[in-house]
């Protein structure tokens, strides 16, 4: 009796092992240059949820990047755990008869509970965003003056080499936009980083000449509370924060 007890308790923690530190699955490459999204290797629901849009969206890149030039396709997993699945996406080449190549940045974040993308809006304050609606299959939504003005405040630098002085150009021309531009509202997209345990964020409506300035910001564990962000999303950044309020 006492053995088989053992043998259940021992399932059961595998189990939620298992659950706890989800694996993946890299198919092969699109085309040379051109990375597949992973796929999550369980197969409950939520999951085959997931992984039927990382489908759908992997057949609608592969049908615009084939037609391009020197199209390249870099695929990073930036989060994962039992609650969410974070990818970032970004699609770079030059087209014929296009002004300039491009470049796209595509931000994937799903709840592993309900196996859809979240909205932003549900997960933190509705006070960051201008409405609560996606713009495009890129998943990019409408940051506030608020957000927008995080952003600029906790912006990281430029990468050395591009030609940009971060500490002169960019903030001078990101304090610009909004003065400048037809449109007062800046398009961001947002996803999880693991590695610094927030919620980055990055502006996507800026001009082609101005893109090297879009570098990401990050809204830490400490923000997210002062912000008043929901405790599940604070949890799975740093599961000791919600108990101790940092």
């Amino acid at each position: 009796m006492t053995q088989l007890i053992c043998f259940c308790l021992v399932a059961a923690l595998t189990a939620l092992a298992a659950q706890a530190r989800p694996t993946l699955i890299f198919p092969p490459d699109l085309a040379p240059g051109l990375q597949s999204l992973p796929h999550l290797a369980a197969t409950d629901p939520a999951s085959v949820r997931i992984n039927a849009k990382i489908d759908e969206i992997d057949r609608g890149s592969a049908k615009h990047l084939l037609r391009c030039n020197e199209g390249e396709r870099l695929v990073s997993v930036t989060f994962l755990d039992a609650a969410f699945f974070s990818i970032t996406l970004d699609e770079s080449g030059y087209c014929d008869g296009a002004a300039h190549p491009f470049w796209w940045q595509t931000r994937l974040t799903f709840d592993r509970a309900t196996g859809v993308q979240v909205n932003w809006v549900n997960l933190l304050p509705k006070h960051l965003f201008a409405n609560g609606d996606f713009g495009n299959v890129a998943f990019h939504t409408t940051g506030s003056d608020a957000l927008w003005q995080f952003y600029l405040a906790s912006r990281t630098a430029v990468s050395a080499g591009s030609g940009i002085s971060p500490n002169v150009d960019c903030p001078l021309v990101l304090r610009a936009l909004p003065k400048i531009s037809s449109q007062s509202e800046i398009s961001f997209v947002l996803w999880l980083d693991s590695m610094r345990n927030a919620v980055a964020i990055a502006p996507t409506s800026l001009g082609y000449a101005v893109t090297a300035c879009a570098t990401p910001a990050y809204i830490s564990t400490i923000a997210l509370h002062r912000f008043g962000a929901d405790p599940r999303l604070i949890k799975a950044l740093a599961p000791a924060a919600v108990a101790t309020g940092k």
